[in-house]
């Protein structure tokens, strides 16, 4: 069943604040993150969460990259831009079904479509 999503762009403050790389995301399954972009863009309180979850996940990998000095993400901090409509086709073409996206980690599959979208070159 083909999901529906409006555009929902957020602008990705990789690395600053004590959201982006001073706390894990919470667990999430790929399921869970699908529901939550769409409820998020009705709801500007979700889109709010989305968006501090996703500092999370981005902000620590690239925390991370800082510390081994082997970058994966090249984006300037707050140059980034999640597209909810290219992330849901990007991770429902790799990770087909509710079932298994169910047991997919939506938070390795984020930093997946991050890297692709902004490769280290």
């Amino acid at each position: 069943m083909r999901r529906h999503l409006a555009i929902l762009l957020i602008v990705l403050v990789c690395g600053t604040g004590p959201a982006a790389a001073d706390q894990r995301a919470p667990a999430l399954g790929l399921d869970r993150l699908f529901a939550w972009m769409d409820r998020a863009r009705t709801d500007p309180e979700e889109k709010k969460r989305l968006g501090i979850y996703l500092r999370q996940v981005i902000g620590q990998a690239m925390a991370e990259d800082r510390q081994s000095g082997r970058p994966t993400i090249c984006a300037a901090p707050g140059q980034g831009q999640f597209d909810a409509v290219d992330f849901w086709r990007y991770a429902s073409a790799r990770v087909p079904g509710p079932a298994a996206q169910s047991r997919m980690d939506a938070a390795v599959m984020i930093l997946q479509f991050v890297r692709h979208q902004n490769p280290c070159r």
